[in-house]
């Protein structure tokens, strides 16, 4: 409330439940001379956090204002799990946060409409990624043919189904590998990888580096 919030070298006026997303290396202010203002604000990092940036550049570095007030309770969410430092905490809050950013995007009309069953096929992916999938099976849950299945999923969500299943699989992997107690093995068939080698591949074409090796990293 009050704040005065400096972006692209223009001092902006903003309202009261507002947010502002600032990248890293990003020059900001924020604050009022000229009278009384408070503020909350929240750094995150990492490289789930590198990712949602990219995915979603166009709320960065401009006044997003609330439309309701279940923005607060996820930013209150995501702090209290901060405070608790629980174990998986990281996974639960990287969630929180790309669920709030879809809430700002869609407030803002950014957003296409996405039709009820694919975001019924796309709930069916997170509860069953350790399960093999098919496009047939989605396209069954969808109730329509595997060609428009494809064609429907890509418009809605810039990805294909199949390359869908497999960033929730690796995404969930980060947290199994995090229990020392699964070998590499366990936790790519925890995730829906038959494969232990394919898994390695996958894992590190994404991240960068294998998973015994981000392991390593958490020790």
């Amino acid at each position: 409330a009050g704040t005065r919030v400096k972006l692209n070298n223009k001092w902006l006026e903003v309202q009261q439940d507002t947010l502002c997303i600032f990248p890293p290396g990003t020059e900001h202010y924020y604050g009022n001379p000229k009278g009384v203002w408070h503020h909350s604000w929240m750094h995150v990092c990492g490289r789930m956090t590198d990712e949602l940036l990219k995915k979603y550049s166009h709320l960065q570095n401009v006044p997003l204002e609330f439309k309701h007030r279940a923005f607060l309770r996820h930013l209150d969410y995501i702090a209290g799990e901060f405070r608790l430092r629980q174990k998986n905490s990281w996974f639960v809050c990287r969630n929180t946060l790309e669920h709030l950013l879809m809430e700002l995007a869609e407030s803002r009309g950014e957003t296409e409409h996405i039709p009820e069953r694919m975001i019924k096929v796309l709930e069916y992916m997170e509860s069953n990624f350790f399960r093999p999938i098919t496009l047939k099976d989605l396209a069954r849950r969808a109730a329509i043919s595997v060609p428009l299945l494809s064609l429907e999923f890509k418009r809605c969500f810039k990805i294909s189904p199949i390359a869908c299943v497999q960033e929730i699989r690796l995404r969930h992997s980060l947290y199994y590998l995090s229990n020392l107690n699964f070998s590499i093995e366990e936790v790519a068939k925890r995730c829906g990888f038959n494969d232990p080698f394919y898994f390695s591949r996958q894992f590190r074409r994404k991240y960068g580096h294998s998973p015994r090796e981000f392991r390593n990293t958490k020790k």
